[in-house]
């Protein structure tokens, strides 16, 4: 109700607050109003598109550059949103900017990482080994301890990078500690680029 009233008296808000402070309240009404169509998501067995949280972030997005016509924007977010698979944020911003967006994911061999541990808190945990099949393993391969490789040019033909394009094991870890680190991703067409660093340490404030 809140979020239709900026859009119907959108006039006197720009009036009493100028353009830039009535679009930001405006846009902060409809952030609370995502907050409460992704609570009704959470009641429903198949939520449609648009209740989804990364349909929300890159609708979020999509906000931020409409008021920079132009501009160009570096968005940091975990593997799983970034990405072009099914309901993350990624896809809903291909579907936007088709084509005019490059997504990297970054992967890790061992070290630690900060993330929320049941019965704990924030805390550092220890990554676990990559197996032998996974893009970690992989890359551990290569002599080199950081780098960035383009995977676009990947393709099933190609024996060298066939694998790009079939379900491999690749670490995914977000804000939560969970026992399983490694599942299978299609890297190609997911991500157009990839960031190994061999050895990571938990973030520090």
């Amino acid at each position: 109700l809140l979020a239709r009233r900026f859009v119907d008296q959108r006039a006197v808000y720009v009036a009493a607050l100028g353009a830039e402070r009535a679009e930001w309240a405006a846009h902060n009404t409809e952030i609370v109003a995502q907050g409460a169509r992704l609570r009704l998501a959470m009641t429903l067995n198949e939520p449609p598109p648009e209740l989804h949280r990364d349909y929300a972030m890159a609708q979020n997005v999509k906000w931020l550059l409409d008021q920079h016509p132009g501009e160009r924007a570096v968005l940091w977010a975990h593997n799983g949103h970034v990405s072009r698979g099914q309901w993350a944020m990624g896809a809903f911003l291909e579907d936007l900017y088709p084509g005019s967006h490059v997504v990297i994911g970054f992967s890790t061999s061992k070290g630690e990482y900060t993330a929320i541990r049941s019965g704990v808190g924030l805390a550092d945990n220890p990554l676990q080994t990559p197996p032998a099949a996974s893009a970690e393993a992989r890359f551990d391969a290569l002599p080199w301890p950081r780098f960035i490789t383009d995977i676009r040019a990947a393709h099933t033909s190609d024996p060298s990078s066939a694998w790009l394009t079939a379900p491999t094991p690749f670490r995914m870890v977000g804000a939560l500690a969970t026992a399983s680190q490694f599942f299978p991703i299609t890297l190609r067409p997911n991500y157009d680029l990839i960031a190994h660093i061999r050895e990571t340490t938990p973030s520090r404030s």
